[in-house]
């Protein structure tokens, strides 16, 4: 937070998404996999609620072939620590809001907007 609000301008504005307690609870367990004409992509996902964190392994593949494997990491935040992080830049939310990107599942992401004040000091 603290590298973004270094780069912004007074009045500049950070958007950004996480994923939410609900989404780690729905969206990471278990194996899921997306297709194409040439691709797919496979998950195998798993949530530690103990350690707050989102584990996946991920394999991407073209025309049959695997052509990437990688493990990503990703950590939940509560409100409250993602407002004292932006505080602690130095930004102001102006805004948060929940969504979820099917409109057939609860809100698992929530949107970010945060401003570098006009008067900004450090």
């Amino acid at each position: 937070m603290r590298a973004v609000a270094n780069v912004l301008r007074p009045g500049g504005l950070f958007a950004f998404d996480l994923t939410n307690a609900i989404g780690f609870a729905r969206w990471w367990q278990g194996q899921r996999r997306w297709t194409g004409a040439e691709w797919s992509l496979e998950l195998a996902t798993r949530y530690d609620s103990g350690a707050r964190t989102g584990h996946a392994h991920v394999m991407v593949s073209r025309a049959g072939a695997p052509t990437g494997r990688f493990r990503l990491v990703e950590r939940w935040f509560s409100d409250a620590e993602v407002r004292a992080a932006l505080a602690a830049a130095g930004l102001e939310v102006e805004r948060s809001e929940s969504w979820s990107p099917s409109d057939l599942d609860p809100p698992g992401k929530t949107w970010w907007i945060a401003v570098k004040p006009a008067q900004y000091s450090r």
